[in-house]
Order: C-alpha cells, then structure tokens, then sequence
C-alpha cells in the first residue's frame, strides 16, 4: 500500500517539521509518497524504502549502478527537507533573540542565527542541483555536471525560466543567497546592520558582495528591511521555487522508470 508522508514516515525530524515543510513545499511528500515510502525489514535495518523490482533485461552491474544512484537521490531529497528544517529552526532563534536584554548577547545571537539560516539555505542550491546531477548520471550513465543538468532537463520541457530564478538566489558569484551572507554576515554586521528599536536589526535593501567596510560606513543607504522579514521573504521565494522544480524533477524520475520497465511494489 502506497504511504502517506506525515501519517507514515518513521523520521523523527520529518515527523517534527513534516507538517510545516509540506505545507511550502508539498512535492516533497508527493516525492516520498511515490517514489520512497518505507517498508518493514526484519534484518539490521528497521526500515527501508519501497521495494524496487528491475527487469530480467538490466544486468546484475546495471541494476546495482542504478541502485545505487537512486539512493543517492533519495538521500539528497531528504537532505533538502533537513535544510529547510534548520532554516525555520534559525529563523525562530533569530526572533528570540530580540528579546534578549543583554545587548553583546543579542549581537552575536541574532547573527549567529542570521548566518546559520543562510547557510542552510545554500546547502539547500548545492543538494537541488546534485538531485539534477545524479538523474542525469542515472540516465547517461557518466559523470554530468550539476549546473548543467538542471538547465538541459528545464530546458526540454520550455521551463528555463525556472533555473533562471534559481540561478538568482543560488548563483555562485552574485546568488542572493551567498552576497547576502558574506557581504551581511560575515562583513558587514558591524558598519550596516542597525538596530531601530520597534524593528529589530536591519539591513539595506540591496547589497553587494565584496565591498570594504570604509565604503559601506560612507554610504548607508536609506531604504532598509529588518532582517526578520527579509529573511521570511527569501524563505518564502526559496520554497516556491523548490517546489516548482521539484514537481519537474518527479516528472523525469517518473518517466525514467517507466521508460526502463521499473516498478514499484507500494
């Protein structure tokens, strides 16, 4: 019988954070519900997923290349959900610690907060894109490259817009998500980041990426966000756009399976 992700999964974070997650990001349960689920094992694990049957056409060195880049997919799946539980996790420390009285403790709390929910967030581009990865290697059978992946796959289905507004959050040189960590976090905490009491710290509305701190304290822009809302809203815009390649990602999965006679026993 095919499970259902927050009644069946035996995780004990997706159990915690399931709800919440799916609630954003709801091909992620689709993902698991079909592809994943869990099955009771008797031998030294307590769990493992669907059982996966192969035609008698794939070798014995096929079948265990493609076992084990299916796991691998698996694995990364999971490793998104785990991201974005920490990045929820950070974005409450960050909230609680505006309340902190001691003004050195709230400082160093909140952006300790601040750049652990950023890093979060940018391990959840380098796991979207090593998902890509390894259905091309699935399919081809050699080595792909990530970035690349995802842009042929998006681009055979007319959905390269889709990796365009990935490429402006997780862009390895000007991503949102990396500029405004370094540049805010690691850079720029002391000479942009304010505190205006009734909001909390703010930032600029935009920022740049390697810029000396002598500049940036001779020129404090004027229009500034708190980093809470700044940080909701990008949570938000990652979700959205994760979900929607994630929905393209079940569709080739899909039709890699069917195309080599894969089935699955729910």
């Amino acid at each position: 019988m095919q499970k259902k992700f927050t009644v069946d999964t035996r995780d004990a974070i997706e159990r915690l954070w399931g709800r919440r997650i799916v609630s954003k990001f709801p091909m992620y349960a689709d993902f698991w519900e079909s592809f994943i689920g869990y099955r009771r094992w008797n031998k030294q694990l307590p769990l493992k997923w669907y059982l996966y049957k192969y035609p008698s056409s794939i070798t014995k060195v096929e079948k265990r290349k493609i076992k084990d880049k299916i796991e691998q997919i698996f694995m990364s799946h999971y490793s998104i959900f785990l991201e974005l539980a920490g990045a929820n996790h950070h974005l409450k420390k960050m909230k609680q610690s505006l309340k902190v009285k001691n003004n050195k403790q709230k400082i160093f709390l909140h952006w300790e907060a601040f750049n652990c929910f950023f890093q979060h967030l940018q391990n959840i581009g380098y796991q979207v894109f090593r998902l890509w990865r390894l259905l091309g290697e699935l399919e081809s059978g050699k080595a792909m490259n990530a970035r690349n992946s995802l842009l042929i796959y998006l681009g055979r289905v007319r959905k390269k817009y889709l990796y365009l507004q990935f490429d402006k959050f997780f862009n390895r040189d000007n991503g949102q998500v990396s500029v405004i960590r370094n540049n805010i976090v690691h850079f720029s905490s002391r000479s942009f980041a304010w505190w205006e009491p009734g909001i909390g710290f703010t930032i600029p509305y935009k920022s740049k990426g390697n810029i000396n701190w002598s500049w940036q304290q001779s020129r404090k822009p004027r229009v500034r966000q708190s980093t809470i809302k700044f940080s909701e809203g990008m949570l938000e815009n990652i979700y959205n756009i994760v979900n929607s390649i994630h929905k393209e990602y079940i569709n080739f999965y899909s039709d890699f399976l069917h195309r080599n006679k894969i089935l699955i026993k729910y």
